[in-house]
C-alpha cells in the first residue's frame, strides 16, 4: 500500500517517475523513483519447468552478466541475450537479501552450449536501459563451487574438488593443480597466457598468476589446505572482500 501511495504521488515524465522534494536549500527537487516488481527478478523458459515445479537447467552453460542496469527485468535481458548468443534458459537477477531490489548482476543460464560459447566469446552485450539508448555490460563464466576436474576425472587430486576454471575458448573446464600445469605448460606455448578464475566462497576472482606456483613449495599440506593459501594470497587481513558473484539459486 505505501508503495501505491509513492506512486501515486510521482509526476510521470515518458516513462520515468519523479518526487518533487524540498528541503531548507532546495525547493521542489525532482527525484527519481523506480518500483520493481518481485516477479520481475526471475525468468524461465517454459521447456525447462518440470511438472513437479523444479528447474530442469545445467549450471555448466552458465554466465554471470555485471553492470546490468537495475531497472531490467529478468525477461528483458532474456530477449536481449536470446537475440545476441542463443535461446536462454533461465535469467536471475540478483537482489539485496534484505531490500529485494536488484544489485546490478545477473546469471544467465542458456539452452544450448552453443549459445553459452557464444556469450563468452563476445564478452559484452549492449542491452536497452530506460536512462539511456543503450548500455553495454560485460559477460564473464560462471564459476561453480565443488567441481571435478574435467580433465582427469580426479584421478590425479584424489577426488577432491577443482580450485581453478579456465575461461579461454580453448578451454572452458575445470582443472585441479596438476591438470593446470600440464594442459597449459606442456606441449603449446599459447595455454600459458591463460588466467585461472578462483572461487572463494561467494568470490570469483580472476588471477594474473596461477595461485599454486607462489604458494612455497615446502607448505605443508598443499593440497588439502589449497583453498585456505589462495585465499590469504587473494584476499590478505587488510584487504576488504567484496562479492563479486552471488550464489546459484536453482
Amino acid at each position: 500500500a505505501a508503495v501505491h501511495r509513492l506512486v501515486n504521488a510521482c509526476t510521470c515524465d515518458k516513462t520515468s517517475l519523479f518526487l518533487l522534494i524540498s528541503s531548507a536549500t532546495t525547493r521542489n527537487k525532482p527525484a527519481q523513483v523506480r518500483p520493481w516488481l518481485l516477479e520481475n527478478i526471475d525468468y524461465i523458459s517454459p521447456e525447462f519447468r518440470t511438472k513437479d515445479g523444479s528447474l530442469n537447467i545445467d549450471p555448466r552453460k552458465t554466465v554471470f552478466v555485471g553492470g546490468v542496469p537495475r531497472p531490467t527485468t529478468a525477461e528483458e535481458l532474456a530477449s536481449v541475450l536470446s537475440a545476441e548468443f542463443g535461446p536462454v534458459a533461465y535469467v536471475g537477477i540478483d537482489i539485496d537479501p534484505d531490500l529485494k531490489y536488484p544489485k546490478g548482476a545477473a546469471r544467465v543460464a542458456f539452452k544450448s552450449h552453443q549459445g553459452y560459447h557464444n556469450a563468452i566469446k563476445g564478452k559484452f552485450v549492449r542491452i536497452p536501459h530506460v536512462d539511456s539508448n543503450k548500455k553495454e555490460v560485460e559477460v564473464k563464466p560462471y564459476v561453480l563451487d565443488g567441481q571435478q576436474c574435467d580433465e582427469c576425472q580426479g584421478k590425479k587430486c584424489d577426488g577432491r574438488s577443482a580450485p581453478y576454471f579456465c575461461g579461454d575458448m580453448q578451454c572452458l573446464q575445470y582443472y585441479c593443480v596438476t591438470c593446470w600445469d600440464d594442459m597449459h605448460y606442456t606441449g603449446t606455448a599459447v595455454r600459458a597466457k591463460h588466467c585461472p578464475l578462483v572461487r572463494l566462497g561467494d568470490q570469483t576472482k580472476a588471477m594474473n598468476i596461477v595461485p599454486h606456483h607462489v604458494i612455497p613449495p615446502s607448505a605443508s599440506g598443499l593440497s588439502m589446505n589449497l583453498e585456505r593459501q589462495i585465499d590469504s594470497i587473494l584476499f590478505p587481513p587488510s584487504a576488504p572482500v567484496t562479492t563479486i558473484v552471488p550464489s546459484l539459486r536453482f
